[in-house]
C-alpha cells in the first residue's frame, strides 16, 4: 500500500529536480511491457562518443558508443536496439519495459581533446513504468485516505506549530512588560541642601 506512493513521490521529485526546464527533457508514461524510443541529439556534430546513462546521478551506464563500437548493458541486452542513422545523432528503444526501468534516461556526448568535455545532449527524458490491470478484480485502488489523512496531519501540524509561536510570543511580551515597573518615587535634588 506504501510502495506506489513513495514511487510516485519519488517520479514527482525526480521530474522536479531532473529537467531544469522543458525543452532538456520530457516524462513519458509506459506500461509494463510497452517500449520507449530515446532520442539522443547535439548541436556539435564533433563528438567523440555517446553515453546513456540512467539515475538521477547519472550513475547506471545503459548505452555507450562512438562512431563504430556500441556497448550495451548487460541488464539491457536483450531487450535495447539501436539506431546509429548519422552519429552523433542515435536512436535507442528499450523494449518489454519492466517497473524498474523508471527513472531518468540522459544523453550525455564527451569530446575529448586537450581535456575531456561532457555535453547533455538533447532527448534525455523521465520514465515513468506503470502497471496496467486487465481486471477490475486484480487491481486495487489507490488509497486516497491515505493522502487525505496525511495532508489533514500536516495541516494540523501545521497549525499547531504556528499556535505554539504565537503563544510563546505573547507570554515573552507579557513577561517583559512585567519586569518594566515604572518607578513612582520622587526624586530630590541633594545638591542644593549640600551648598549650605
Amino acid at each position: 500500500m506504501f510502495a506506489p506512493w513513495l514511487r510516485s513521490l519519488t517520479v514527482l521529485c525526480l521530474a522536479h529536480a531532473a529537467f531544469s526546464s522543458p525543452d532538456e527533457g520530457q516524462l513519458v508514461q509506459k506500461t509494463i511491457g510497452d517500449s520507449v524510443t530515446i532520442k539522443c541529439r547535439v548541436d556539435v556534430k564533433d563528438q567523440d562518443s555517446l553515453n546513456i546513462k540512467r539515475g538521477l546521478f547519472r550513475t547506471d551506464d545503459i548505452f555507450s558508443t562512438n562512431e563504430k563500437n556500441p556497448v550495451i548493458s548487460h541488464e539491457f541486452r536483450s531487450r535495447l536496439e539501436f539506431d546509429i542513422q548519422a552519429f552523433p545523432s542515435v536512436n535507442i528503444t528499450i523494449n518489454n519495459l519492466t517497473i524498474e526501468d523508471t527513472g531518468p534516461y540522459w544523453c550525455i556526448y564527451t569530446k575529448n581533446d586537450k581535456k575531456r568535455v561532457d555535453d547533455f545532449g538533447s532527448g534525455s527524458l523521465l520514465l515513468v513504468v506503470k502497471a496496467v490491470c486487465l481486471e477490475k478484480e486484480q487491481c486495487t485502488p489507490e488509497d486516497t485516505r491515505l493522502v487525505l489523512g496525511s495532508l489533514v496531519g500536516m495541516a494540523v501540524l501545521l497549525l499547531v506549530t504556528i499556535m505554539c509561536f504565537l503563544i510563546c510570543n505573547i507570554y515573552k511580551t507579557k513577561s517583559r512588560k512585567a519586569t518594566r515597573t515604572i518607578s513612582n518615587d520622587v526624586y530630590e535634588d541633594m545638591r542644593g541642601t549640600l551648598r549650605r
